[in-house]
């Protein structure tokens, strides 16, 4: 489902099928494009920020770095954190 708050960021993967967004609720959600359908589709939920996520980015190798309102950067391996 979508974000409780909102969204202050978001960001495509490299290969346009990922989608970030960070969001006033503290959480970061992944969304993935099915390529047949081209519908978008909620996928993951990352939370671990205390405060507000301000923004979110993709590297080239496909990590996810965030920022917080609490002060802290975290840096995501996509699926695994």
């Amino acid at each position: 489902s979508g974000h409780q708050g909102y969204i202050t960021s978001c960001d495509f993967d490299r290969h346009g099928l990922t989608l970030a967004s960070s969001s006033t609720d503290t959480t970061v959600k992944l969304w993935s494009k099915d390529e047949t359908t081209s519908r978008w589709t909620h996928t993951q939920t990352l939370e671990g920020h205390s405060k507000f996520v301000n923004c979110c980015r993709f590297s080239p190798d496909g990590r996810l770095a965030t920022c917080g309102a609490d002060g802290t950067t975290r840096l995501w391996e996509k699926n695994t954190d």
